[in-house]
């Protein structure tokens, strides 16, 4: 991205295409880890710089994990759970019709990343069915197929949600949330409401009254309007 006296240019790839827009404001939403990764010239202010490169990102991964049936089900339970290990797991097909059935885990930290590091698919599924074997037992001879995703080695996302650390909030977030000629910062790591919808929503309507009011526009008022 190219600043210049009459607004902004930006390139970008588009399959092996380069393309170019012009724009008189941008809004910026990607996270804080895709960010550090655009070339901005001139650079963005030292403070907003600095805010940025210390944000860490929480080392997400999830499972999703069919199985043969629903044998939470059958035993009267929902399929919901939290472990010791730090594992989240729910019934991601609850409301669809089938006999066989998919348990969704969520789980993260410093030690799931490093056993997960260098793993080959299979062996991570292998992992994240361990995992919900301490909730659910039964999985290891009801499992057959899933899928993994870790949002650390996502390019386009680094990690799976900002993660302040104690005093951060007040000290970064100012910085990060702050536009800056005619830069605007959105995202969920840019509201108190980290790794939510409900941040990433907040921030939306934020930038846009910040653009609004830089542009000398009202904020249009709607009779439905909760405020």
């Amino acid at each position: 991205m190219e600043r210049r006296p009459s607004g902004f240019r930006v390139d970008y790839r588009e399959g092996s295409t380069v393309r170019s827009s012009i724009a008189a404001r941008i809004v910026f939403t990607v996270p804080a880890g895709t960010m550090r990764q655009i070339d901005v010239r001139p650079g963005l202010s030292a403070e907003k710089q600095r805010a940025f490169d210390r944000l860490a990102y929480y080392p997400g991964v999830r499972f999703m994990l069919q199985t043969k049936r629903r044998f939470w089900q059958a035993a009267g339970l929902s399929g919901s759970a939290r472990t010791d290990r730090a594992t989240e797991t729910w019934d991601a097909a609850f409301d669809l019709p089938a006999t066989r059935g998919i348990l969704g885990a969520t789980a993260g930290g410093s030690e799931v990343e490093r056993r997960l590091e260098g793993m080959t698919t299979k062996a991570s599924m292998a992992f994240g069915v361990d995992l919900v074997a301490d909730a659910f037992p039964a999985i290891r001879s009801e499992f057959e197929k899933g899928a993994v995703h870790r949002w650390s080695t996502d390019p386009w996302a680094r990690g799976a949600f900002a993660l302040y650390r104690p005093g951060q909030m007040t000290e970064l977030l100012p910085q990060i949330t702050a536009s800056e000629d005619g830069m605007h910062f959105a995202g969920e790591h840019t509201s108190p409401w980290t790794g939510w919808m409900e941040g990433a929503l907040e921030s939306g309507e934020r930038a846009a009254h910040e653009v609004l009011a830089a542009e000398g526009r009202a904020w249009p008022e709607t009779a439905d309007e909760t405020r």
